[in-house]
């Protein structure tokens, strides 16, 4: 089972951001892995492709999203962040 069904209230969470946490979240976990593990053109094709301001969809404002929630709140993980604000009822 996937992990944001069991640990967290996701259904208030795509009630309040729809799809763009969830993709923002996908965006943010690959970026942070290719970087702990030193895979830079995986790191690249992110930071260069998808998390760009000028992209406009899910991913790119998802992103965004969760880059200023995460900064709004001062957690650093967007993990910590929904255990934090979005709690398995």
């Amino acid at each position: 089972m996937k992990w944001q069904y069991t640990n967290i209230n996701y259904q208030k969470l795509v009630n309040d951001y729809d799809k763009y946490f969830v993709e923002g979240h996908t965006t943010w976990s690959e970026i942070y892995y290719a970087s702990q593990i030193q895979k830079w053109d995986t790191l690249e094709y992110w930071e260069n492709r998808i998390a760009p301001l000028s992209r406009k969809d899910e991913y790119g404002d998802g992103y965004r999203l969760v880059k200023k929630l995460l900064k709004e709140s001062g957690c650093e993980n967007p993990f910590v962040y929904l255990l934090n604000y979005y709690p398995k009822n």
